[in-house]
């Protein structure tokens, strides 16, 4: 099993241990993101098998692309979206005067969606990008408001600061995992070597998106939910 199938079956199985009485639509969130992850490494191991084994010695079955499109670019789009739309939904509740926020991040993931469903390789990766560095400075910003603006101390205080390390993190890390797919793409346009890393993307999205509805048990763990509601009001609630 590849490490990052590996590592989103584990947030998975903590998500199912630690929030069984969770909101239904945080489950039908995860559960079926899950879902999409699965159907995307079905398909690669498909083309995997259809290139390396069962054309195995034969060079011009390399040329084919076999499922290989609804794989990257369009199982990619389609999860990259849903957590770019989660976090959108996320900036709203934080601060309900950034609505107009809210709707360009949707926007610009709306953009990347469709660009990667009609394969636009491009347009796709450009949006993706545009749109993560938004949700991370966004987050970042308004969570560093939220601390200073806090009356709590200590242990939430090291709460608010773990957030928004992960939120810096697994955005700028997906971030930065289509940058480096968009300077190959660039450099080698009539190559397929930008497939080897927008191949993990999808599942980078769902890691982050995961590593942060976890991240509630922090919470539960030292029983500060009041006054993490204090701090950055639903984001790290059950009610997201």
């Amino acid at each position: 099993m590849p490490d990052d199938h590996r590592a989103h079956t584990y947030q998975q199985d903590v998500y199912y241990l630690s929030f069984p009485d969770d909101r239904l639509r945080n489950k039908i969130l995860v559960y079926g993101l899950y879902a999409i992850e699965v159907a995307q490494t079905i398909v690669s191991a498909i083309d995997c098998c259809f290139w390396f084994s069962a054309g195995f010695g034969n060079v011009d079955q390399l040329d084919s692309v076999n499922f290989s499109p609804a794989d990257i670019p369009m199982f990619c789009a389609v999860i990259a979206s849903i957590v770019q739309f989660f976090y959108a939904f996320r900036v709203y509740m934080l601060r309900r005067s950034f609505l107009w926020i809210s709707l360009i991040i949707a926007s610009t993931s709306l953009i990347q969606l469709a660009a990667g469903l009609v394969t636009g390789h491009l347009t796709w990766i450009i949006a993706g990008i545009v749109c993560d560095v938004i949700v991370a400075g966004t987050l970042t910003w308004l969570l560093c408001k939220s601390r200073k603006e806090s009356s709590t101390r200590g242990a939430g205080d090291r709460i608010l600061s773990r957030l928004v390390y992960l939120v810096v993190q697994t955005n700028a890390l997906t971030t930065l995992v289509a940058l480096v797919s968009f300077i190959v793409y660039t450099v080698l346009p009539n190559s397929m070597m930008f497939a080897v890393t927008m191949n993990i993307l999808g599942k980078l999205y769902s890691n982050a998106l995961l590593a942060t509805m976890n991240n509630r048990i922090i919470c539960r763990k030292i029983e500060l939910d009041d006054i993490v509601f204090q701090g950055v009001g639903s984001l790290l609630s059950t009610n997201v």
